[in-house]
């Protein structure tokens, strides 16, 4: 029972590192990527507008799951956003 313990221990604290890990270097740099992208296509068919905007919604939603350490950005990051998210892909 100690092992089992122990090892789910192990676990959780292997499991947060990762998360954290993707949170801070991968998701950003998806993200930005995500936008960079949506930005070299264009949006000038509806079928790329909703494929763009898809593809940025999937990566900030990644980025938000991941950095649930830092609850200010996670709760109020969307609060405290001027940009509506349909003018944002047009920037």
């Amino acid at each position: 029972m100690r092992t089992a313990y122990r090892n789910n221990i192990k676990q959780f604290w292997i499991d947060l590192l990762a998360y954290l890990i993707l949170g801070l270097f991968i998701s950003k740099q998806l993200r930005g990527a995500a936008i960079d992208y949506a930005k070299e296509t264009g949006n000038d068919t509806f079928g790329k507008a909703v494929a763009n905007t898809s593809m940025i919604l999937g990566a900030s939603m990644l980025q938000s799951a991941c950095l649930d350490f830092n609850a200010l950005d996670s709760i109020a990051g969307r609060a405290t956003n001027t940009n509506l998210f349909a003018l944002k892909i047009l920037e």
